[in-house]
């Protein structure tokens, strides 16, 4: 293995970290946020529903 191809393995290996750092940490923090902006009883009214469609299934 040679420089080039170390530096590109160790590339790809940050790019994978970032991308599970995204997809597991930022992705789901954002959505929480944005959730957390809608208003209390339109919210409260989609969790109910969510919660009886889980049941029913």
């Amino acid at each position: 293995m040679n420089e080039c191809d170390f530096d590109f393995v160790a590339s790809k290996l940050f790019d994978l970290l970032n991308f599970i750092v995204k997809k597991g940490i930022s992705e789901p923090r954002e959505l929480e946020d944005l959730y957390q902006l809608t208003p209390e009883a339109p919210r409260q009214n989609a969790e109910a529903k969510d919660l009886k469609s889980r049941n029913n299934a």
